[in-house]
Formats: structure tokens, sequence, C-alpha cells
């Protein structure tokens, strides 16, 4: 992220086409999440539709939900179904 403007941009975009693959998978998905899952990661473990976390006090959520940035639609509504 610290690359540039446009290098920040691709790689967000490539976790959004990520999080839409995962989503609108025909097939199950599952995600062992084992450790913290902020941000795109957050967003990634909700798209799955199982996920299994290691045992431990880790982080799991949306800085932007805490600090009341708005959030797209897509991921907000993964979010709040997962």
């Amino acid at each position: 992220m610290t690359a540039g403007p446009q290098q920040a941009r691709d790689l967000l975009e490539a976790g959004a086409q990520l999080a839409m693959k995962t989503y609108l998978s025909p097939v199950p998905v599952v995600f062992g999440v084992t450790g913290h899952a902020l941000a795109m990661g957050a967003i990634l473990s909700s798209t799955a539709d199982y996920r299994v976390g290691a045992e431990g006090s880790f982080k799991l959520g949306l800085n932007e939900w805490a600090s009341a940035c708005r959030c797209p639609a897509s991921p907000s509504s993964w979010c709040a179904t997962a």
C-alpha cells in the first residue's frame, strides 16, 4: 500500500475481485482463519460459506465500521449476514 496511489487502487481492485469470486462461487467455500482478519481479511472471510477460526484472542472486523466511515454496499451486506 505504500508503493503509490495506483498500486493501492490495483491492490484494492484485486481484493474486491477475489471477494466477488468467492461470494459468487457455485461450490461451497471454506476459509481457515488462523489469526487477525481486519479490513479485506474480514471482508474475504465474510464471503465464505463456512469459516474455521483458530483459538485465540484474535480480532475480526472492519475498522471502517468502528470509525463510522462509509463502506461500499456489498461488503457491508456480506459482513452483516456472515
